[in-house]
């Protein structure tokens, strides 16, 4: 996994991308939680990217450059669909006010990737506070090697969690920050376009 990483921090630095990312809305349970990036230094409002194509790398719009950017596969897909997987929790199927609590014990107990996680989910921003657990070591890692995609997109521990609010939210969230600090990941997420149903 590092060395994909490192393969798209070289990517992101040589572009270097000024915007924030934009993780886009799940319309299906079965999609892959993708990110936008876009290469203007104002990017498109949310809502006006869901006419990207997901199958392509890099998306061009001739009548809107503000809509010219990256489109990727969320650094932390793999291990919501594990987590999914291993705690037998759909997080499409989950409200956002038992999203807390779902994360935590996806994270905390049936993957173990973090020891504890807080957090405010019924407000914007939504706000995320991940302790680390057994893979703090790898964590550090890819924060070190990899600062502009930790940043941009959020280390794969990071990812899973926006990626789980997506998918719950069925939202774009905007990741207005990710912050490595020691033992903590911190994150502020903004609820961009999307539709959901606000009492689930």
């Amino acid at each position: 996994m590092l060395s994909s990483v490192g393969n798209l921090e070289r990517v992101l630095r040589e572009l270097g991308p000024e915007t924030k990312a934009v993780y886009l809305a799940a319309h299906d349970r079965l999609d892959v939680p993708m990110v936008f990036l876009a290469l203007s230094d104002n990017p498109a409002h949310s809502s006006e990217l869901a006419s990207l194509d997901a199958d392509r790398f890099l998306s061009v719009d001739s009548e809107d450059p503000h809509k010219t950017g990256l489109v990727l596969e969320a650094p932390g897909a793999s291990l919501l669909a594990l987590m999914e997987k291993e705690s037998g929790i759909d997080f499409f199927d989950i409200g956002r006010d038992g999203l807390l609590d779902a994360l935590r014990s996806g994270m905390t107990e049936s993957l173990e990737i973090a020891a504890d996680v807080r957090g405010t989910m019924m407000e914007d921003p939504v706000k995320l506070r991940i302790k680390d657990g057994p893979l703090s070591g790898f964590a550090r890692s890819v924060a070190k090697s990899a600062p502009t995609v930790s940043s941009c997109l959020g280390c794969p521990i990071c990812s899973a969690a926006v990626c789980a609010v997506v998918k719950s939210t069925k939202r774009d969230i905007v990741l207005e920050e990710a912050k490595h600090e020691s033992g903590y990941h911190s994150l502020s997420l903004r609820l961009g376009g999307g539709t959901t149903d606000e009492t689930r």
